[in-house]
This record gives C-alpha cells, sequence and structure tokens, in this order.
C-alpha cells in the first residue's frame, strides 16, 4: 500500500515552534514585538502592491540595507540548495548571511565564492539546527546594528571587493556549471 513520498526532512512547523522556545528567543521577540504587533509596515520605496511588475525588483529597496539575510527555500535538507535567492543577493551586490542548510557558505566557497568571515561570525554554518543557525545569525545582526554609522560604512568599502568578485565569478560560475552538468549526463 502506497502512502505517498516518504519525509526526509524535518516537518516547518517543528522548526518554527523551536524558534519561540528558548529563553533567547523569547527575550528577543518581546523586545521587538512593539515595532511590528498591530502595525503595517510599507517603506515609501514600494510603491504598488505585492509581486506588481512595478515592485518585484527593487534595488533601490536593497541599497537602502547593509546586509542581506538570505531565507533560503529549504534549511533542513541533508545538503547546501540554492535557490534564486542566494543569487539574488550576489547579483545585486550585497554582503549576505544564509538561513538554509548546514553547510551553504562552505558551499559556495567551494564553488569559489567568497564571503565574508573576515567582518562576522560565519560559524553559524556548521551548526546542526536551522534554529542553531537563526540564533547566532541573529547574533550577528545584533552586533552589526551597535556599530557606529562610520564604522559600517568604512565595512561596506572593504567589502566591496568580494561583491565585485562574486559579481563577476557567477557569470563564469553558470557557464562552468552548465558545461559539468552536460559532462555528467
Amino acid at each position: 500500500m502506497y502512502h505517498g513520498p516518504l519525509r526526509k526532512t524535518t516537518p516547518l512547523t517543528r522548526i518554527n515552534d523551536d524558534l519561540i522556545h528558548d529563553e533567547y528567543s523569547h527575550a528577543l521577540l518581546s523586545k521587538h514585538q512593539e515595532l511590528f504587533i498591530g502595525k503595517n509596515y510599507r517603506d515609501p520605496l514600494i510603491i504598488d502592491e505585492k509581486n506588481s511588475k512595478t515592485t518585484y525588483f527593487n534595488a533601490n529597496f536593497l541599497e537602502k540595507s547593509f546586509v542581506y539575510v538570505i531565507t533560503e527555500t529549504v534549511s533542513e535538507y541533508p545538503y547546501p540548495y540554492f535557490s534564486e535567492k542566494t543569487w539574488k543577493a550576489i547579483l545585486c551586490k550585497m554582503p549576505f548571511m544564509i538561513v538554509g542548510s548546514q553547510y551553504s557558505i562552505k558551499k559556495l566557497k567551494e564553488f569559489g565564492f567568497k564571503t565574508f568571515d573576515q567582518w562576522w561570525d560565519e560559524s553559524y554554518d556548521n551548526l546542526p539546527t536551522t534554529k542553531d543557525r537563526i540564533l547566532h545569525i541573529v547574533k550577528n545582526l545584533e552586533i552589526l546594528s551597535k556599530m557606529d554609522l562610520n564604522e559600517l560604512k568604512q565595512m561596506k568599502k572593504s567589502i566591496n571587493s568580494i561583491l565585485e568578485h562574486n559579481y563577476k565569478h557567477i557569470k563564469t560560475f553558470k557557464n562552468t556549471d552548465l558545461e559539468n552538468l552536460r559532462n555528467n549526463i
């Protein structure tokens, strides 16, 4: 008797439940919930309805951010999985942290991309659970949020060479990746 495909990943609801059940997460939520509860925040750069052609991809919106927190499609796969979300950060020349599967940063480095371990702690990539990786990323963001604006501007300048490298590399990576796929079929 067939009962459908077997699940090989942890159910998403368990991950969400775990995220707010530890002391650190609860304190963080309590501290910042007044910013979001009962309010509809709308950035002035969003000029149309969600997912409309005029606002679907708005680089100006991204330029207002210092770091792109990529929330990949899956985070409990047994191997890294990259979607358009990761490639968008690279194409927009944004420094990033990835909420994705374990060893996602490591795999990007194997692909020839450079990451930002010189500026923040990327050891979250080695942590076994999504919850632990998210909490570590939040701590990184808290450290960045306490930095002086001039420090952040200096950091951004020093990161530019990596952003340019990744932007150029993605073009050759695409061709190399397609060629490898052709050779292995």
